[in-house]
């Protein structure tokens, strides 16, 4: 009779949740960096105070990196989805006076699908880490981050649809706040056309300065059969006169615009000018195309938000690896050996 040979473990540990302290005490971080983020982001959302934004950054950060480290740690799937559940609803408490409103159908949408990209991180991380003989970090984490940044950032841009829409939260301060944002992050764009026009100036003074451009940059000689050079000439005239003729081309550009756009206010400068037609020209718009455009725009704005978290991903990951070796240098984890080779790690 053969004998059945025995596979002798390496390690005195299975690959199971030994410390129920450790595990709480991750699941009450990622739970409470949950809570924080979205917190501090609704904060900033309703105040356009950027050190929410900041806040909000870190704790999203500190969640993602918590739920990677989750991946590793946490044996046990049951608990990954107890924690996920946790983690993703705990924030519905920030918003309890909307419960009885239609507005709770778009909460709850925004994190089920926050639950349902952590759990899907989870189980892509915890399955590649099981089939794997030796723990690359990388490896296993730059699957988890993606799924983890899609769920904060559709989470993000469904408060955003909220504060600004549904509840009506986008006043004129923060509307000024916006439109201004936007233009001053397209300024160094606009100065490579025309350097010596700022959104803070007047409207006046800004088509003055266009102006003062586009004689400069008009060729010699630009009309047929006839011989002159306008920047030149206007040079030669005396200070005066030379604000007259300016003043002048200055007034017929504006009326051209006006004629098109309708008519600027008195004194008001570039960024207020261009709030005041975006907001006149909304009101304009039907309801269907209004909220049709809504729609587009937060889809715009999640694209737009992953394409620069996309930038990120490393940063994250290495923030995380960084805590993981602190973890196992710190003995709140170990690593050890299934096998001859396999390697797991466990929280002891």
């Amino acid at each position: 009779m053969i004998e059945s040979p025995e596979v002798i473990s390496q390690s005195k540990f299975e690959e199971a949740d030994y410390s129920i302290w450790k595990v709480v005490v991750l699941a009450l971080v990622s739970i409470a960096s949950s809570v924080a983020a979205v917190y501090e982001f609704n904060a900033f959302l309703t105040t356009f105070q950027y050190a929410f934004l900041w806040f909000a950054s870190g704790a999203a950060i500190l969640f993602i990196i918590m739920n990677v480290l989750n991946a590793f740690f946490i044996k046990h799937f049951s608990i990954v989805w107890g924690i996920a559940l946790a983690e993703a609803f705990a924030p519905l408490v920030l918003f309890m006076q909307y419960t009885k409103s239609n507005t709770i159908l778009v909460l709850l949408g925004a994190f089920t699908f926050l639950f349902l990209c952590v759990v899907a991180a989870a189980f892509r991380g915890t399955g590649t880490l099981r089939n794997s003989v030796k723990i690359k970090f990388f490896q296993i984490s730059r699957v988890i981050t993606p799924k983890l940044m899609m769920g904060v950032l559709a989470t993000a841009t469904a408060l955003v649809y909220l504060n600004y829409v549904m509840w009506g939260g986008l006043t004129n301060v923060i509307g000024h706040k916006l439109v201004d944002g936007i233009l001053i992050s397209a300024e160094p764009g606009i100065k490579l056309v025309y350097p010596t026009v700022t959104v803070d100036m007047t409207i006046d003074k800004a088509l003055r300065e266009l102006t003062i451009t586009q004689i400069q940059r008009l060729p010699a000689g630009a009309i047929p059969n006839v011989n002159f050079d306008l920047s030149a000439g206007l040079a030669q005239l005396s200070a005066a006169d030379r604000e007259i003729v300016l003043g002048k081309l200055t007034d017929q550009l504006k009326s051209t615009i006006e004629s098109k756009i309708g008519a600027f206010q008195k004194g008001e400068t570039v960024k207020e000018a261009a709030y005041r037609m975006l907001a006149d020209y909304i009101k304009t718009l039907p309801p269907v195309t209004l909220q049709i455009g809504q729609i587009l725009l937060m889809v715009l704005v999640f694209l737009t938000l992953r394409s620069v978290a996309a930038l990120v991903y490393w940063l994250i990951d290495l923030l995380a690896f960084i805590a993981y070796k602190f973890l196992i240098a710190s003995d709140f984890a170990l690593v050890s050996y299934e096998t001859l080779s396999r390697e797991f790690t466990i929280l002891p």
